[in-house]
């Protein structure tokens, strides 16, 4: 570690390194405090064995890092259950789900066939919007969870959530709710989302923004008295003086 901007850190990062790689907590009697603590878990977690963190005065996170790395390689839902740390505990259970929604498999997850079922209905209504599935669930938090999810969720994939796509009184399940040529989330800070020309100029919003360049919002876009519309029918440009290039 000569050389090192932090030689201390250095020496450290490889008494650990060694410790994993023997699988041994000789080495971390090298170490104090937390690096000692996390030498010793590294170990526990290699070995996976939480009988390895009776070394530490308190095992509990090492136990827990050690239920963690088990419970994903067995995709052992039901083992998260066992880690005491709450943070720990959720992300552990937050990435099997993942992997169980990925791989559409419960089996392969060993999850519980009351899991299987409360993922399936969530990730059914987040594909459809239909946020009364969720009352088909048993628990008041699942059904907590799956609301969010659906009201989260982005059916159509405009850039808008369905909680939005509601306040807005846009279709959920159409990109592009007034066929303007604008997704609904591109219009939200802009043009209306319910009105294919927002400025009523003649022009559809999709065609100001995409082709000509114009404010979908205003009629005249360079205020020279003629219209988007009637500008870019005769070859002027609607965004400035001068005829179009």
């Amino acid at each position: 570690c000569q050389g090192a901007d932090d030689p201390s850190s250095c020496r450290e990062d490889e008494v650990r390194q060694s410790a994993v790689e023997a699988l041994d907590t000789t080495f971390c009697s090298k170490l104090d405090g937390e690096a000692h603590t996390a030498c010793v878990t590294d170990v526990a977690v290699g070995k996976g064995d939480k009988r390895v963190c009776d070394e530490l005065s308190d095992g509990s996170y090492c136990q827990d890092r050690v239920t963690f790395a088990i419970a994903k390689t067995n995709r052992d839902y039901d083992a998260c259950g066992e880690i005491v740390e709450e943070t720990l505990r959720q992300s552990c259970q937050g990435q099997l789900v993942g992997s169980a929604l990925a791989t559409r498999s419960c089996e392969e997850t060993h999850l519980s066939q009351e899991v299987c079922v409360t993922l399936a209905i969530r990730e059914e209504a987040t594909k459809t919007g239909d946020v009364s599935l969720c009352d088909r669930l048993s628990l008041p938090e699942s059904v907590t969870e799956c609301v969010m999810d659906v009201n989260e969720s982005d059916v159509d994939q405009d850039g808008l959530s369905l909680e939005n796509e509601r306040a807005l009184g846009t279709d959920f399940n159409r990109a592009d709710t007034d066929g303007d040529g604008l997704f609904d989330g591109d219009e939200k800070e802009g043009s209306d989302p319910l009105k294919a020309d927002t400025d009523g100029d003649g022009l559809p919003d999709g065609e100001e923004v995409l082709i000509w360049g114009s404010n979908p919002r205003q009629a005249d876009t360079d205020g020279d008295g003629f219209g988007d519309l009637e500008e870019t029918q005769n070859g002027y440009s609607p965004f400035g003086p001068g005829p179009l290039e």
